[in-house]
């Protein structure tokens, strides 16, 4: 219900505001033995604790499609109709449903369909284009793009470094990337059921 939604949307905006500075005080180089100080020890504990809380909090999120779709609606909210949008990992177009009308995207999925994305697309004032291609390798030139959109995409990808860095390399100079991840569990089935 909407108690337990909005309950786990706060869990995880307070756990996405505790990660970056505990993550930060562990990226310290350790000692020069190769060990870690004390407090980079007491901080990877955390980190650890906060991993169990993190993907708790994130099944909550996923599960509940109401809190899923509130977190895509604020997500997409940053996206003006005048800005050119690639959505790597387009998928079926969900997030169509999010865009402001009159907004502009190239939609990147390798499985996509461009005829439905299409008509999903003008049925909500969004105009939807299918270029070819994959996250690794992104068909457009450096600075082509205002914004990068992905929800849920890191985790289906080959190689998600490379795909971070083709978005960085289409974003023009001040671009956002919009991204909403839980990127694959380390054990092979739980990543296979994602």
């Amino acid at each position: 219900g909407a108690g337990a939604g909005s309950g786990a949307m706060q869990a995880l905006r307070l756990l996405l505001l505790l990660a970056a500075p505990l993550a930060a005080a562990l990226a310290r180089p350790p000692r020069g033995d190769g060990t870690f100080t004390r407090r980079q020890a007491a901080v990877a504990g955390v980190l650890g604790a906060y991993g169990l809380l993190a993907g708790k909090a994130t099944r909550d999120v996923f599960a509940d499609k109401d809190v899923e779709a509130q977190l895509r609606r604020e997500l997409l909210s940053q996206v003006a109709p005048a800005d050119r949008v690639l959505e790597v990992g387009i998928g079926d177009g969900e997030n169509t449903a999010f865009y402001p009308r009159g907004a502009r995207v190239v939609g990147l999925d390798p499985r996509a369909d461009a005829a439905a994305l299409s008509r999903a697309g003008r049925a909500r004032g969004v105009e939807v284009v299918l270029a070819e291609g994959e996250g690794e390798r992104i068909p457009l030139a450096d600075g082509a793009v205002d914004v990068v959109v992905g929800t849920l995409l890191l985790c289906s990808v080959r190689d998600p470094e490379a795909c971070v860095r083709e978005v960085h390399r289409v974003l023009a100079p001040g671009g956002r990337y919009i991204f909403m991840e839980h990127v694959a569990a380390p054990s092979p089935p739980l990543a296979w059921s994602q």
